[in-house]
């Protein structure tokens, strides 16, 4: 298995790797069998360590398959010992990248959200924020204003306390499972939908979308829910 790996490191490996733009290069030390890998971003492109790191996987698991191919019969073997030795990067982990453009372009999106329109509660919204957290489970927050939200039902308009700590209006609709795992990914389509279909950012393969509401009232300041 040595021999395969260091076969990796100084024939397989290219100097180079284009991905979408972004150039991965390979620094190798055949003695620790490790690779290490520095990001070159000359087109100023957005993108997250994970999505380059799986990228990197995918040129192991390539040559992993090369490998068994050729009678050694270690493919499995020599991917589990071998993948997160050759997948390091100089950036931590977690880094990731979004250029002016593509802020820009996700601000716009997520101004396009302006309502909720659930079963029986419905709500003027305002998004003031957003953050992303890239990773397995790619994470989206909103900072969401709650403007006027009405029972449909009554016509009843919630106060901030009945949405907010002194009720449970809110807490109501964040745990709805028709509202977690369905609604709340129509509601922020704008946004996913251009992140998933980056490819620097999101990788299909193994991410998934999980979608957070920050919630505020109409001033902008925290409302605070008994589940949050």
């Amino acid at each position: 298995m040595r021999h395969e790996i260091n076969f990796y490191m100084t024939k397989f490996l290219k100097p180079k790797y284009d991905f979408h733009g972004v150039y991965l290069i390979p620094d190798i030390y055949p003695d620790k069998g490790e690779v290490w890998w520095n990001v070159k971003n000359p087109n100023n492109l957005s993108y997250s360590i994970e999505s380059l790191r799986n990228h990197v996987w995918d040129i192991f698991e390539d040559f992993c398959k090369l490998s068994d191919t050729i009678g050694s019969g270690m493919k499995d073997s020599l991917f589990s010992t071998y993948h997160k030795k050759v997948g390091n990067f100089y950036k931590p982990n977690n880094q990731f990248f979004i250029n002016k453009e593509d802020f820009q372009t996700l601000t716009n999106r997520m101004h396009t959200i302006t309502e909720i329109n659930f079963k029986n509660f419905h709500a003027n919204i305002k998004c003031d924020w957003f953050s992303i957290t890239p990773a397995e489970d790619f994470t989206i927050e909103v900072g969401m204003r709650f403007i006027k939200c009405t029972n449909k039902e009554t016509g009843h308009i919630y106060t901030d306390k009945e949405l907010g700590s002194d009720g449970e209006v809110l807490s109501d609709l964040f745990e709805d499972d028709d509202f977690y795992n369905d609604y709340e990914y129509t509601l922020f389509n704008p946004m996913v939908s251009f992140i998933v279909n980056n490819p620097l950012l999101f990788d299909n393969s193994f991410m998934y979308i999980t979608n957070s509401i920050s919630p505020l009232n109409k001033e902008g300041k925290i409302l605070k829910i008994w589940s949050y």
